[in-house]
């Protein structure tokens, strides 16, 4: 089920440009160039026929400052001058276009409601914003049809919808400007946090319960650092990977180990399964996983939720 667009009225533009300290902008200086007439040349004996002229040609002048008349003189002289200047990367910002008036094809303007990108927001970016997401809000502007750069291709990312298939910029909160109250994503997960759709979730068929990908791992990692890594054997099949020793009937005893101060414990979800490795300084990583090459243990995934193993 594809997601919902939204792709007309929506454009991408550029804000209009707030007045400067001076008070002016730089369309309201005017150039005349005082041109001067040439003298001309004294009457002389005439050339004979393919004889070039001996006067030497004019030289080329690259700054005209002195035939130049700007106006307001006083406004320019007052400026102060620099040797160089910076030029920062332009970010058109996205709006969607609310109504359209003209007084004629030159002067054209739109009513318009900013899109903010998460670092504009008033809290900031949010650990769940993805790279190409986009807040709607109701912050009124009203900006010249010429700033406009194009149409913006702009999804709404409806969170219930679990096919959706996410592309170009899209958005799901809106920001009312008039409170600053930005509204609320889904969240997923044991931890109640919404998603980032530039991570990887994992969802349980028993309790359709979506998982982050973080939350296993960490998980995994704790369990791990909490029990202890007991001396394994390694398996026949893999020497690689290491099979745990059965738990034995009784009271639970947690195992004594040393801190290993020369390794760590780490873990990733990689190919459908959970890889927890005894990670030592200095070692090569695998070049799949990410992790180094001593595996300790390859083990099914269990839903944080219910505890059922996600296939």
């Amino acid at each position: 089920m594809a997601p919902k667009r939204r792709r007309a009225p929506t454009a991408s533009a550029t804000p209009n440009p707030e007045p400067t300290d001076e008070g002016f902008q730089a369309h309201e200086f005017e150039i005349k160039i005082n041109r001067q007439h040439k003298a001309h040349p004294k009457p002389g004996r005439k050339r004979k026929h393919g004889q070039m002229s001996s006067s030497p040609e004019p030289k080329f002048e690259l700054d005209l400052i002195k035939q130049l008349n700007i106006q307001p003189q006083a406004l320019w002289n007052s400026l102060p001058s620099y040797n160089n200047f910076v030029v920062e990367p332009v970010i058109f910002k996205r709006a969607r276009v609310l109504e359209i008036r003209a007084s004629d094809p030159s002067h054209v303007y739109l009513r318009v409601a900013w899109f903010y990108w998460p670092d504009e927001l008033p809290m900031g970016r949010k650990e769940y914003h993805g790279l190409d997401e986009i807040i709607e809000s109701n912050h009124p502007d009203i900006i010249d049809a010429m700033s406009v750069e194009g149409l913006a291709d702009v999804m709404e990312w409806d969170e219930k919808d679990e096919d959706a298939e996410l592309s170009g910029n899209y958005y799901r909160q809106q920001l009312d400007y008039m409170t600053n109250q930005l509204s609320t994503p889904k969240p997923i997960c044991i931890c109640s946090r919404p998603h980032n759709p530039d991570g990887i979730i994992l969802e349980c068929s028993s309790c359709k319960t979506w998982l982050h990908d973080e939350c296993i791992t960490t998980d995994a990692v704790k369990r791990h650092n909490k029990r202890g890594f007991a001396k394994t054997e390694k398996s026949k099949s893999n020497p690689n990977i290491m099979s745990p020793k059965p738990l034995r009937k009784g009271p639970k005893k947690e195992p004594s180990i040393e801190p290993n101060i020369e390794s760590s414990v780490a873990a990733v979800v990689f190919d459908g399964r959970l890889r927890i490795k005894e990670e030592p300084k200095g070692n090569d990583r695998d070049s799949d996983s990410g992790l180094d090459t001593n595996t300790i243990i390859d083990e099914e995934i269990r839903c944080l939720n219910c505890g059922e193993f996600i296939s």
